[in-house]
């Protein structure tokens, strides 16, 4: 059962960064005001604890959206476009023991080549940060084909006959610890710095196995080496969000770049749980998933997608190379796709840990269990460069491995 504590330059992302926060003159504070209400927080079973609800969430967020908008601050940012929020993707919450609550809300332009990111403060209604992504050409790299997929997947087995699971639940959640890596170096042999070079770590669902045709993911990016993600530090990493909707993915399938929070302390090297589950009532249009990033006792959010109930059958976790539509130098083509490069990695001279746990549709929550889960495990073969995936031991742990043996 799951017991949780209180706890581009080359044509991809450029971000500026506005700070907006609390200005003291003298003896007086000048702020920017948004006008919304903070709304009590109730426990959602599916969520870290301190989640108030996907709903609540929404709910929140668009009381904002008018005051952010016509705040100077964001005018600046949209330099005269009409900038609008998408219901379904645009809202996110943090929150824990040693930071003061944010509402998140991710604003797209008209054309969708950038996006303004506004975290507020829910106690005072407070704008914390104002950010200006410019995301043209960013649509070329999704995170979402299976095979460029190292980790495992698995299903939820309902019952069992002398061992053989006799059928498969529905999913509400997949979530477990992800470790990111404090060592990454060139890729091997050619040491190719103009290439794609870039990789993810994530958790996911999916309707079918590899993805299927709909897959809600979300977990953490890098593309540090040539590439710009939003990102609130020097280490190249972005926190992200994405629904697959279909295998040639356009820009649909596109994922929302977020800003790691400060309290990541640069996102390398830590131990991150990640969580994709359903925590919001999308009433005719189904399920509300949301995506959750937990360092300590504290957390961060973001919607991802309205998808139909009870339609989820595998759960995913993953370290990924992912894949350039369009191709560039440093990629190899596999099927159509041109998947980047990924950098020589290890966490202090280790391989990477991952645990997995799965939850049914009724919120019951256990490790992947090679003995009654459908689990199947990948690794990455590109070139010379690969990942290798270590069995399951004790029914929830593995590990990733850079390793360039498989050949």
């Amino acid at each position: 059962m799951k017991v949780k504590g209180s706890e581009n330059s080359v044509g991809f992302v450029a971000i500026a960064m506005l700070m907006v926060g609390v200005m003291s003159i003298g003896s007086v504070s000048a702020v920017t005001q948004v006008a919304a209400n903070s709304s009590n927080v109730s426990t959602d079973s599916a969520a870290p604890s301190g989640f108030p609800g996907g709903n609540a969430v929404l709910s929140t967020g668009n009381s904002m959206v008018q005051g952010i908008e016509t705040s100077a601050q964001f005018e600046n940012l949209a330099n005269g476009l009409t900038y609008h929020v998408d219901q379904e993707k645009s809202f996110g919450y943090s929150w824990g023991a040693n930071i003061a609550s944010t509402e998140r809300i991710l604003f797209y332009s008209p054309n969708g080549s950038g996006q303004i990111e506004a975290d507020v403060y829910v106690v005072n209604d407070t704008i914390q940060h104002l950010y200006y992504a410019n995301l043209t050409g960013f649509q070329e790299v999704t995170f979402g084909s299976s095979p460029n997929w190292s980790g495992y997947q698995a299903q939820y087995c309902g019952g069992t006959v002398l061992g053989v699971c006799t059928g498969y639940s529905k999913l509400s959640e997949a979530y477990g610890n992800i470790q990111v890596p404090n060592h990454l170096d060139d890729p091997a042999p050619s040491g190719d710095t103009g290439g794609c070079c870039a990789f993810a770590e994530w958790t996911g669902v999916a309707n079918s196995s590899g993805g299927g045709s709909y897959l809600t993911q979300g977990g953490i990016a890098w593309a540090g080496d040539h590439w710009s993600v939003p990102d609130a530090n020097s280490n190249g990493y972005s926190l992200f969000t994405e629904e697959v909707t279909s295998s040639s993915c356009g820009s649909p399938c596109a994922p929302s770049y977020l800003s790691p929070p400060s309290w990541m302390s640069g996102v390398s090297g830590q131990d991150i749980t990640m969580e994709t589950g359903v925590n919001a009532n999308c009433g005719s249009n189904g399920d509300g998933w949301y995506q959750f990033w937990t360092l300590g006792s504290d957390n961060t959010s973001q919607s991802i997608a309205c998808l139909a109930t009870l339609s989820m059958n595998y759960g995913a976790y993953i370290f990924e190379a992912p894949a350039s539509i369009c191709g560039s130098s440093g990629t190899y083509n596999s099927g159509g796709f041109h998947f980047c490069q990924i950098p020589e990695f290890n966490d202090s001279g280790s391989a990477l840990t991952y645990t997995g746990n799965i939850c049914n549709h009724g919120g019951t929550c256990r490790g992947i269990n090679t003995n009654t889960d459908a689990v199947t495990g990948y690794y990455i073969y590109q070139g010379t460069q690969d990942t290798t995936t270590s069995s399951i031991s004790g029914g929830t742990s593995w590990t990733e491995t850079w390793d360039t043996s498989i050949n």
